[in-house]
């Protein structure tokens, strides 16, 4: 098949990560591979192996960029459009109007409601492929019926070093080390991490906050006896490798997340989980065997103290998130994509394969 993925977002984001995943895996089931996108994104350039054609496109100019696209959608005799972020999907469903051969698939990974409803309601959209449950409960509730919808879950693969990159990472092991992904985004609540972290007042912790954030924002909500147990170390492309030397792993998202690819890292570095009971967290993260959902921050802190206290307990919950790894593996999604894309309904339970 000729497929064509379509995205606006020139950042190496969790979205994008999947999408190149599926680049990737169908790749190597011998599909040819093209990308619409802006210029220089980065999606572009550690993609270019596995890319037949690529199309560099403004997306503010939807209409002459969707005859455009149209067109050369048509000159590479796309089969499948599988577009990725809101402009993306915009795009998609213009250059089907000029050009009605192919399927067009929305991938849907974030639990808000949609407010381009015209784009997701139009009869031109084949199927939206979302990575959680409760992404398919938020387009149900807009009225996208059940038999357009397919659930498959985010893949993880370890071995890919354009996101990947190994390093040697050195830290005190006599603490106890308690890790989170941050970000200044408002839905990702890093406040609810610093307020959490704050409230543990336990010796020996370590707080690694791992991001590219303006620590400065927070600083009032850290007392001074705790400052000198944050460790902040920016943004980093071995996150793996840091997460390996970590006790816990706690993420603590107010809304927005549906099924975020950190999760699954943590997993890979047999850590315990304390997150928020948003999106679709709740379907990967198994509670009282894998770690804990919470519902609040004196949650949050009460499951984490428990963690802190019990080795053993970190031990085993580890090892349990250590053994559901292979449920994501990314050959199983390709499988499951090329059966959307050839007309299956898909609703994945994810540990019951």
């Amino acid at each position: 098949m000729n497929i064509a993925f379509i995205t606006d977002s020139d950042k190496l984001s969790g979205g994008v990560k999947q999408l190149y995943y599926n680049m990737l895996g169908l790749k190597e089931r011998k599909n040819n591979i093209f990308l619409v996108c802006k210029k220089n994104a980065d999606i572009e350039e550690i993609s270019k192996n596995y890319v037949t054609e690529s199309m560099n496109i403004d997306f503010s100019k939807k209409l002459k960029s969707g005859i455009r696209v149209a067109d050369k959608f048509r000159e590479w005799n796309i089969d499948i459009i599988h577009s990725f972020h809101n402009k993306g999907h915009k795009l998609a469903v213009i250059s089907k109007i000029f050009y009605g051969k192919p399927k067009l698939f929305v991938n849907r990974g974030v639990t808000f409601l949609p407010h381009n409803l015209l784009f997701y309601h139009n009869p031109l959209v084949d199927g939206f492929i979302v990575n959680s449950s409760s992404v398919k409960k938020v387009l149900k509730s807009i009225l996208i019926p059940d038999r357009k919808i397919s659930v498959i879950y985010n893949a993880y693969d370890p071995s890919d070093n354009n996101f990947h990159n190994k390093s040697e990472i050195v830290i005190d092991e006599s603490k106890v080390n308690i890790c989170a992904i941050v970000s200044d985004s408002k839905w990702k609540a890093p406040d609810n991490i610093f307020k959490t972290f704050n409230k543990l007042k336990y010796k020996d912790l370590a707080f690694h906050i791992i991001g590219d954030i303006d620590k400065t924002k927070y600083a009032g909500l850290i007392d001074n006896d705790q400052m000198d147990k944050f460790v902040f170390w920016g943004k980093r492309k071995d996150v793996p490798d840091i997460l390996k030397k970590m006790d816990i792993f706690v993420h603590l998202p107010r809304s927005g997340d549906s099924l975020p690819n950190i999760i699954i890292e943590a997993f890979d570095a047999s850590l315990p989980i304390v997150a928020s009971d948003v999106g679709g967290i709740s379907e990967i993260v198994v509670d009282t065997k894998g770690g804990f959902i919470v519902k609040s921050i004196s949650n949050a802190v009460e499951k984490i103290s428990l963690l802190i206290n019990d080795k053993n307990k970190r031990g085993y919950m580890g090892k349990f998130n250590s053994n559901l790894v292979k449920h994501f593996s990314l050959n199983k999604k390709i499988d499951l994509l090329l059966e959307c894309y050839n007309g299956k309904n898909i609703v994945q339970n994810i540990y019951s394969e």
